[in-house]
């Protein structure tokens, strides 16, 4: 899957998220979250593809970071749900990450190797903290 599809997908779930919060009809409201849950899971496998085929983990340049930080908004979103069931900020975080992702057509999506200073085992730890806060303040 590629990024521009992603784009289009987190519009779209976006739109219906603020759909199924306007309108009486519940069929929208799990429809929106089937279908967000159907975009998440896709965006990662794609992160996970791109890991496997870079033999790293797939964050240690802008391009790479800015597709996890779109991730990570949309699983904390969900990960929040069940106690908030507020679909209004679905439809915010959908659009957030749209936006996100829509600048990684601005970088380059070259997979290149490692600086020396990015080879050390705290860059999993660092990324991952870093980027859980960074998602949480943008949800």
């Amino acid at each position: 899957m590629t990024v521009g599809l992603l784009i289009l997908a987190y519009l779209l779930f976006g739109i219906l998220s603020f759909l199924a919060f306007t309108s009486e009809r519940k069929v929208l409201f799990y429809f929106s979250i089937a279908f967000g849950l159907v975009i998440l899971t896709a965006h990662g496998f794609m992160i996970a593809a791109r890991g496997i085929e870079a033999r790293r983990l797939p964050w240690t340049n802008t391009y790479e970071t800015l597709i996890l930080l779109g991730f990570l908004i949309i699983a904390i979103y969900f990960a929040t749900f069940p106690r908030y069931r507020m679909v209004v900020i679905g439809g915010f975080a959908g659009l957030i990450v749209s936006l996100i992702l829509a600048l990684t057509s601005l970088l380059s999506p070259e997979i290149e190797p490692l600086i020396p200073s990015l080879k050390s085992n705290w860059l999993l730890f660092h990324v991952t903290s870093a980027f859980i806060g960074y998602s949480s303040f943008a949800l």
